[in-house]
């Protein structure tokens, strides 16, 4: 349902309830394509929020609404992952995103984002919490063998003001948690949002050692872009 009301600025209200989406298909739709390479993923990434920042910039201020979004069933290459459900308000020179849930068999994703347009420059303050996902079906998808198994666990809280939505990473303050309970280390190398760092130095533990890792966590803190080791407990 879509309504459109009359004002200054005008309001624009959408719902959308979907039987099923998948993931690629909404990559492609958002004209990304479907990258294969590291750096064609990196490309397409930055021309996202290229165009992110161009898009808020113009209908801050000029617009106001709400969408809210729910998938009775997510699916990741046609295999299905769970439910989502987002609500995304813009009112005044704040866009926020309260929130964007994932509800999976094994596991739980949540995103909270808050955008506010200073002057020339654009605040964020983003909130990722991951809890007890099994990584097993991701890294089936990214063709890393059926054995690479385990659940992981991650806490992103980051604020930043920079002039560019692509410069508010290399200007954030805050932190970063991730733990892992692995069940195999010794597939293929991989990479799993802020986790490669630890997955990393575990596979190279196992690699000269036979023991076992039964879990991993660490505790970084971020100033100004640079992430710093607080503790790291394996």
């Amino acid at each position: 349902s879509i309504s459109l009301t009359e004002g200054k600025p005008p309001r624009l209200e959408v719902s959308l309830d979907s039987p099923r989406a998948d993931l690629e298909d909404i990559y492609a739709v958002m004209g990304l394509g479907r990258p294969s390479r590291p750096e064609d993923i990196s490309h397409n990434r930055g021309a996202l929020l290229n165009s992110l920042d161009h898009s808020l910039r113009r209908i801050i201020g000029s617009l106001e609404g709400r969408l809210t979004l729910r998938v009775r069933e997510l699916r990741l290459r046609g295999a299905p992952l769970g439910q989502a459900q987002a609500k995304l308000t813009l009112n005044g020179n704040r866009l926020l995103l309260d929130r964007l849930s994932i509800e999976l068999p094994e596991g739980r994703i949540e995103l909270y984002d808050e955008i506010v347009k200073q002057g020339p420059n654009l605040a964020s303050e983003v909130n990722l919490s991951v809890r007890n996902l099994s990584y097993a079906l991701l890294a089936k998808q990214a063709d890393l063998g059926s054995k690479v198994a385990g659940k992981i666990s991650l806490r992103i809280a980051l604020s930043s003001v920079a002039p560019h939505m692509n410069q508010l990473l290399a200007n954030a303050d805050g932190i970063i948690q991730v733990g892992i309970w692995p069940k195999d280390l010794k597939e293929k190398a991989y990479s799993l949002w802020a986790a490669n760092l630890v997955f990393g130095l575990l596979r190279s533990l196992t690699q000269h050692y036979d023991s076992t890792v039964n879990c991993a966590i660490g505790d970084f803190v971020v100033k100004k872009g640079v992430l710093t080791q607080r503790k790291l407990i394996i």
